[in-house]
């Protein structure tokens, strides 16, 4: 690549640097700079697909999506902001030799990001706009041939251009207009991850505000979805968000666990919690010295989720409630070794009274 004598040359090692390298370009007092980005080529050969996957989503929010499918010169997203254009450097560099990143503007500025047309480039682009129109064309067909990483990535890049976050943290939401081309297409992504079971849709809501409300059903491919996040400001919400998650919907407990925790039950009973809230929850007691057996299980990674076993007296009190039904039905499944039948016989009036 010829140098451009406007503009200095950046070596990226890492993509942690991005931030930084994005900031000194704005303490520049001149209205308008430019600076070229040269990636390390080192991609991990496994994230390649997933990455290309997070550019698409990323180009239907904050790209050139017209005139890429229509064969433009090159990848391009304008008017970035700061935290938007980290998000959109940081993906592309992981594919695309050089970058050409411009900003203009006092006080509030913006972020231009062009991908040089080279060799590398000009096949980049032509993978991007053949899966945007395959998108376009035959979204169920090209989407049901995803795997899990791929799909949480291309959602990754759509919150990293349209996404938000709702404090404190509490719901996700993605902006798009259902009137364009571009807002179909999304549509077409997200109904799909709901009916992967992935995402579940809460509402869409027209003019105007053209946003869908959803929330994540699965925890694995949150986790990847997360993973491939690279808005700052975004990226730390969506932690944020997970921790809610889990302990709002994910039973605390592995399947394992609560068979361990029953087996050291000396007696249980259903608490019907009253109005407004209508709950039901198992409780269970056991020995101190039987609980001394399963202390351990609170010391593990998820513990901070885990209810705090109450100690009463004589006996230790520990509450498991109905997020936990699943693993309860899978315990009964697997068998229920060395766990009295009186409990058993309340575990199984425990799932009648919450399905």
């Amino acid at each position: 690549m010829k140098a451009d004598k406007e503009a200095k040359i950046v070596n990226v090692r890492n993509l942690n640097e991005i931030d930084k390298i994005l900031l000194s370009l704005n303490k520049s007092s001149q209205n308008y700079r430019k600076l070229i980005l040269h990636g390390s080529d080192n991609i991990d050969e496994e994230e390649r697909d997933p990455i290309l996957w997070k550019t698409i989503g990323l180009v239907l929010t904050d790209g050139n999506f017209s005139n890429l499918i229509s064969g433009s010169v090159s990848i391009y997203f304008g008017g970035l902001t700061y935290y938007t254009a980290v998000a959109v450097v940081k993906t592309l560099i992981q594919l695309a030799k050089y970058l050409t990143i411009t900003l203009y503007g006092k006080g509030k500025t913006y972020y231009n990001v062009y991908v040089h047309s080279m060799n590398d480039s000009n096949k980049l682009k032509h993978r991007i706009a053949s899966l945007l129109i395959k998108l376009d064309k035959s979204a169920s067909e090209t989407l049901s041939g995803l795997q899990m990483n791929e799909l949480a990535a291309l959602l990754a890049g759509i919150i990293d251009g349209d996404g938000y976050i709702g404090k404190p943290s509490s719901y996700l939401s993605i902006s798009f207009n259902l009137d364009n081309r571009k807002g179909k297409i999304i549509h077409r992504i997200i109904s799909h991850l709901e009916k992967t079971g992935y995402i579940t849709i809460n509402n869409y809501y027209h003019k105007p505000k053209y946003e869908a409300i959803f929330r994540f059903t699965n925890v694995q491919f949150m986790n990847q979805c997360i993973k491939y996040v690279y808005h700052p400001k975004r990226k730390e919400r969506m932690k944020k968000y997970a921790k809610n998650y889990l302990r709002n919907y994910i039973c605390p407990f592995s399947t394992l666990e609560l068979e361990q925790i029953l087996r050291e039950t000396s007696s249980a009973y259903i608490d019907h919690r009253k109005a407004p809230r209508r709950s039901k929850v198992l409780v269970l007691y056991i020995k101190p010295s039987n609980f001394e057996k399963i202390a351990y299980i609170w010391e593990s990674e998820r513990s901070g989720y885990k209810p705090v076993p109450i100690h009463n007296k004589n006996r230790i009190i520990i509450k498991i409630t109905e997020k936990c039904k699943e693993n309860l039905y899978q315990l009964l499944d697997k068998g229920t070794y060395n766990i009295k039948d009186e409990i058993i016989k309340i575990i199984k009036n425990f799932l009648e009274t919450i399905t």
